[in-house]
């Protein structure tokens, strides 16, 4: 029992190590640090998009009303010539449309494999290929032998098992190990010795299989049946080919256990070369070898890939293996990343400039999984300033010596109609750090050719002239009603009310007549109002002087309907009907007519029952319910008159029986459970949700695929590219199917709330946004660096993915301990014990019990065992950790004093010694009592660390046992912990003390401020 409690002590001091510290404070709240300005390439990659200017720039005026003008008929557009579609572009294409890339992937795929992605087969029989004469002769082959001349004769003969070929007159001849050649000599030979003047030909006929064995890393190894025609190349197609990882440089052909042939494929690869495709025989084996070294070549070369090396290769010719170096690569910095010695990676970098002249560093050997990094010059254009806005021709224009303003816009034939004249600007990146500042300038002037306005241009420079509506209101009125094209028009000179009507397509059959309303804005001071002006629409069409009156900016022209004045009696019919809505009630008016008018009922409507919602005469609501289908076969008591305010509702066929829906989850406006219809896709399902929200990840959505069947589910996963199916890529939009689940995923790696805080001795303490990757180091800085009076070595850093393993641990500990209190109070109450093994247990029990309620009472902070340096040498080094969100970061101010606690007979804190050690500290605090535990001392140190009595002992040369714990040299914040000794011979009052010993620990060393 005393070694479970020793066990349990130790688990609680070990959870409590890593929150250890002397320092807590309150954290204060401080504005968060705001972000960067815009970057260069952010400015220029708007300025080349054929997006909205800058500004608000529009290219025709944008208004919340639809602006009613002429629509031409659309033209017909035709795909541009030499532009592909529906492939994705190659290198060479990305680079001459101008996207040049500014990083290089390192997603390489090994050279020459897929030059063997085909179906394999097993037997590949070739039979197109002629025999040559240097074909060997072996049982099984055919061949036709034809003579004529004095003599006509033919035989067909095969060559059997013993290498012979039998012919009448002639008997057996031997013709096994002759080649073609020999064979017709041979032939040709017996024959003249019993005729003469004749003529032979021998055709070959059904070749032979020969057996063939391809071994070693292939794809499919095994024993290939093939024809003896085959060579080395027919063989490793059959196979599949090497495996990625099998050797393309070192294929050995193997024949009578000997090696004949070894075929380097890069010769057929690279230069189309095939001397080294033998001949291949019977039981001949084709060996693949494990891959040799290799190297990798990324970025900006022609032919980017991961290539095998035979023998030693050179920097230069490894880059001539992958086909050069496009124009766009950077050579001034061309990087190797090597692995050193099985244990770090490191990089050098060269200087290439001189690619075609023989440098040293072209002759540097490369090894076994270099990888070259060629990386692509700067994506932006030098010598261009960018013309856009109000212009009949934006975009890019090259930057000339002394070029100015009107080089690009030398007359209004150059701008688009009414442009203005008063007001343009340059947006001009200012050296050296290429800020952003506005230079205004007068269009109108330097039309007139001012010199003072017609500024001189500089690269990167963006030109922006505005419509004259930007800065000046456009007229507008607008008119609603009853009218054929109700909408907002444009305020001409001398327009009156009659002319807005006509313009609009005049009124409606249902317009009334005797009252219309203008409503127009007067203005009071520097508030606006408006005032209702009441028209005879009569009068104005007749176009009196009074009634058709000039129309203003911004009127608005209301015409209303006959029926907006009558009060007349409808019913509303809704559900599964063609037109569902408000009918006008008429007389004797029943449910039939009502459907048939409503345009009769869609297929999915239910039959069986509808309802009607009645008002009644105390306007509470009474339901009828009807069947529809003996309603619409007239039966006198289903097809119920109808009442005014009546509301019927036909109710859908799947809503009743088998309803089908598909589920919609993730970055949409309205996720949720959509009834799915009948040719329903994926773009159907994200239009009913309300489409994306902003944030959405458009390349790739996830579609759960459930098939329900009697034996059970299951599960398919579909990626579905969301932007092709939005344009009705048939391959991306499918068809949905009951139970499928459409999740929108949001974009990788975006967080917006990545905070972490820094306190205590930095210049500016507080709250900072951090990016991904950010260092500690990196905040140190942002954060002004360190004052005079920070203590490094007291720095408490915590951690939120650090507080919640350690909660976990104390958790686990406290589920254990509950168990093992429930295990003991029911041994009690059910054995038999002395009343001295009682008292005991019951101590014990009870020990337990005030440990389990003060760790649950605990509070984990989460901290994190760092050591901050210098910033200087904190950059860089093991100690400058990666940032989490939610981190936080306290730098003390320098204590003068060292804690001496637990079993010494005056526990309390001295003043600080420079150079003193643990023995010195001991002795001033009286040294240790009798019940000290000697050997389990330690040290916890300002920053978290601990050091342990038992860490610091062992034997020495001389077998001398060396005890350097009492040398320890002690630092400000540092605590000594004297644990109390528990021993077997004392018996169970000692297990007690180990509550109050934790308590000690606890508060001293300033963790867990709720505990206890």
């Amino acid at each position: 029992m005393i070694g479970k409690m020793r066990i349990i002590l130790l688990s609680v001091i070990l959870l409590s190590i890593p929150l250890l510290g002397p320092f807590v404070v309150k954290a204060q709240e401080t504005p968060i640090v705001a972000l960067p300005p815009i970057s260069l390439p952010s400015i220029i990659k708007e300025a080349e998009s054929p997006g909205k200017p800058e500004g608000g720039v529009l290219e025709k005026a944008e208004f919340v009303e639809e602006i009613k003008e002429p629509v031409a008929e659309p033209k017909e557009t035709k795909p541009q010539e030499g532009v592909t579609t529906g492939e994705a572009p190659s290198e060479i294409e990305t680079l001459l449309s101008g996207q040049v890339p500014t990083t290089v992937s390192t997603r390489l795929k090994q050279f020459g494999y897929d030059l063997f992605k085909s179906t394999v087969s097993t037997f590949a029989p070739i039979t197109d290929v002629p025999v040559g004469p240097d074909y060997v002769i072996a049982p099984g082959d055919s061949f036709t032998i034809t003579v004529w001349g004095r003599v006509n004769m033919t035989y067909e003969v095969t060559v059997d098992r013993n290498g012979e070929i039998t012919l009448p007159e002639f008997g057996a001849l031997k013709v096994w190990g002759l080649t073609l050649k020999g064979l017709k000599d041979y032939l040709q030979y017996e024959f003249s010795r019993r005729y003469s003047q004749f003529e032979m030909n021998i055709t070959m006929g059904r070749l032979r299989a020969i057996r063939v064995y391809i071994v070693g890393e292939a794809v499919t190894p095994g024993s290939y049946s093939l024809s003896s025609l085959s060579t080395l190349f027919n063989a490793l197609f059959a196979a599949g080919g090497p495996s990625k990882r099998g050797s393309l440089r070192n294929i050995q052909l193997i024949r009578d256990n000997k090696i004949i042939e070894r075929v380097d494929l890069y010769d057929f690869l690279l230069r189309g070369d095939r001397s080294q495709d033998a001949r291949l025989q019977n039981e001949d084996t084709v060996f693949i070898p494990v891959i040799g070294p290799v190297v990798g070549l990324a970025g900006n070369v022609k032919r980017p890939a991961i290539y095998e090396m035979k023998g030693p290769l050179n920097l230069k010719e490894a880059i001539e293996l992958a086909g050069g170096v496009t124009p766009a690569g950077y050579l001034r910095r061309v990087q190797v990343e090597r692995v050193i010695a099985h244990e770090y990676r490191v990089v050098v970098d060269f200087d290439l400039s001189g690619l075609l002249e023989e440098t040293p560093q072209l002759k540097t050997i490369l090894q076994d999984l270099d990888m070259v990094k060629i990386s692509p010059i700067l994506p932006l254009t030098q010598n261009i300033v960018y013309l856009e806005g109000h212009v009949e021709r934006p975009g890019g224009y090259e930057l000339k010596e002394g070029m100015r303003i009107s080089n690009l816009i030398s007359s209004f034939d150059d701008l688009l109609p009414e442009p203005y004249l008063d007001y343009a600007e340059i947006i001009r990146l200012e050296e050296p750090d290429l800020h952003a500042r506005i230079l205004p300038f007068n269009l109108g002037e330097v039309l007139k050719g001012n010199p003072k306005e017609n500024l001189l241009l500089q690269r990167f420079d963006r030109i922006k002239i505005y419509p004259k509506e930007y800065f000046i209101e456009k007229r507008l009125v607008s008119i609603s009603g009853e009218i054929k094209h109700p909408g907002t028009y444009r305020l001409v000179k001398d327009m009156r009310l009659s002319d807005l009507i006509h313009q609009a397509g005049d009124l409606t059959k249902d317009a009334y007549l005797d009252r219309a309303e203008l409503f127009r804005i007067t203005p009071f001071g520097p508030d606006t109002d408006y005032k209702i002006i009441v028209l005879d629409l009569k009068k104005v069409l007749d176009e009196d002087p009074e009634q058709n009156l000039l129309l203003e900016s911004k009127d608005r022209l209301r015409i209303y309907s006959i029926w907006d004045l009558l009060d007349k009696p409808f019913v509303t019919i809704e559900g599964e009907v063609r037109k569902p809505g408000k009918v006008e009630l008429v007389k004797d008016m029943r449910l039939s007519d009502l459907i048939h008018q409503a345009g009769d009922l869609t297929k999915d409507a239910y039959l069986d029952q509808g309802e009607i919602f009645r008002l009644t005469a105390n306007r509470d609501i009474e339901t009828i319910y009807f069947n529809v289908r003996r309603a619409l076969e007239d039966d006198d008591q289903e097809n119920i008159l109808l009442m005014d305010e009546d509301r019927v509702v036909i109710h859908n066929l799947w809503d009743r029986k088998f309803k089908e829906v598909v589920t919609i989850t993730g970055l949409v406006n309205r996720p949720g459970d959509y009834r799915r219809t009948e040719g329903m896709k994926i773009s159907d399902l994200i239009f009913q949700a309300g489409s994306f929200k902003k944030n959405a990840y458009l390349k790739e959505a996830e579609l759960i695929r459930r098939i329900v069947t009697q034996e059970g589910m299951k599960t398919e996963k579909i990626l579905i590219d969301l932007k092709k199916a939005l344009e009705n890529d048939p391959t991306q939009d499918i068809l949905l199917k009951d139970y499928d689940h459409l999740a929108i995923r949001p974009i990788p790696e975006l967080e917006f709330d990545r905070i972490v805080s820094i306190l205590g001795e930095v210049m500016f303490p507080g709250s900072y946004l951090i990016e991904r990757g950010e260092t500690l180091s990196s905040l140190i800085e942002r954060a002004g660096g360190y004052t005079s009076r920070a203590y490094l070595d007291g720095a408490i850093f915590k951690r939120e993915s650090v507080r919640i393993l350690q909660e976990k641990r104390r958790d686990d500990l406290i589920r254990k301990m509950e168990e093992e209190i429930l295990t003991e109070e029911g041994y009690l109450a059910t054995s038999v014990l002395k009343p001295e093994e009682l008292r005991v247990r019951q101590q014990t029990l009870a020990s337990r019990r005030e440990l389990l309620t003060k760790l649950k009472a605990g509070q984990v902070e989460g901290r994190l065992v760092t050591r901050l340096l210098p910033l200087k040498r904190l950059k860089g080094s093991e100690y400058d950790i990666e940032l989490e969100k939610g981190d936080s970061l306290f730098i003390p101010e320098m204590p003068n004093t060292v804690t001496v606690m637990g079993e010494v007979y005056n526990p309390t804190a001295l003043i600080y010694k420079k150079g003193r050690d643990v023995r010195y500290y001991l002795r001033m605090v009286g040294g240790v009592t009798r019940d000290a535990d000697k050997d389990q001392l330690f040290v916890i140190r300002a920053d978290g660390s601990v050091i342990s009595r038992v860490q610091l002992r062992h034997w020495g040369p001389l077998r001398l046992f060396s005890d350097r714990f009492m040398n320890v040299k002690l630092f400000p914040g540092d605590t000594i912990l004297v644990p109390k000794r528990i021993t077997e011979g004392k018996g169970w009052e000692r297990v007690k003390d180990s509550v109050q010993l934790l308590y000690q620990i606890a508060v001293s060393a300033g963790v867990m401020r709720t505990l206890f």
